[in-house]
């Protein structure tokens, strides 16, 4: 009797279409743009750093954060300390 040991490697290959990100973009506030673009460099950023640099107050960053959330393009993963932001990068 024989036995044989078959072996799979199993890997993702990822495309991306390129998109113009004004036009994605274009219906947003400035400071929800600023908002995406720096999570956009940093995922991991904090509220308070946001704050400083988007130059708004912390009420003002949850309502833009929650209205971003609500068209679907921002989404928060894992926890409130260890988790990060994800943008959900739709087509307009």
């Amino acid at each position: 009797m024989a036995f044989f040991l078959l072996s799979f490697r199993v890997f993702t290959v990822t495309l991306r279409r390129s998109f113009n990100f004004e036009k994605w973009v274009d219906s947003l506030t400035n400071n929800r743009v600023i908002i995406l673009r720096e999570i956009h460099n940093n995922s991991k950023i904090t509220k308070k750093q946001l704050e400083k640099a988007v130059n708004l107050s912390a009420s003002a960053i949850d309502n833009n954060i929650e209205k971003l959330k609500d068209i679907g393009l921002l989404i928060r993963e894992g926890s409130d300390k260890g988790g990060y932001w994800k943008i959900n990068y739709i087509l307009p």
